[in-house]
């Protein structure tokens, strides 16, 4: 296989030129499932013809499936959000020897993989910082807390086992990947 892309600019690439949104939902056919993940097929029409990227479920999902593709090992992290369990998702990519968050689909500019031991970390974005912790629930849990002027006004812990995301389904806890589409 020829040189893969690198990690770094695929991450900034995607977070600049396709918006976390959910717009795209709204938009969706009356007949789709609820909570369903668009098939790849689809998010790209949408990207491509009306300029909509997708929420996080979408994202990552199709981001990771993307980096799977491209031979990176990648899991994708179910996240309890707001006192709601697997109301987010995140990758974990292996790389370069070491285990790297990738975030896609939280809005936040997080444009490189975050080296997993560089916890804890702050990442400064106007009025708004984001902090990225160890969770004390599971040794591998991440806590993405933002603050806004010093005030905590969301947060996710995202922590194993991976889960399966489909185009097809909610989320579910499965030791498995996505297969590209």
């Amino acid at each position: 296989m020829g040189r893969r892309p690198g990690l770094h600019e695929l991450v900034s690439s995607h977070l600049i030129k396709i918006p976390f949104e959910n717009v795209s939902k709204l938009l969706r056919p009356a007949d789709a499932p609820k909570n369903a993940i668009p098939p790849i097929e689809e998010f790209l029409r949408g990207i491509g013809d009306q300029d909509l990227g997708g929420t996080c479920h979408a994202l990552n999902v199709h981001f990771a499936a993307l980096l799977q593709f491209l031979d990176y090992d990648v899991e994708l992290l179910a996240a309890d959000a707001g006192g709601v369990p697997r109301a987010h998702a995140v990758c974990r990519v292996s790389f370069e020897d070491q285990l790297h968050l990738v975030d896609v689909g939280h809005g936040a500019p997080f444009y490189h993989p975050i080296p997993l031991d560089s916890l804890p970390l702050q990442i400064p974005h106007g009025d708004v910082s984001y902090t990225l912790d160890r969770h004390a629930s599971h040794r591998e849990a991440v806590e993405v807390v933002t603050l806004r002027k010093s005030t905590r006004v969301h947060s996710y812990v995202a922590k194993p086992p991976p889960v399966t995301l489909t185009a097809s389904a909610p989320p579910s806890s499965a030791p498995t990947r996505p297969t590209p589409r």
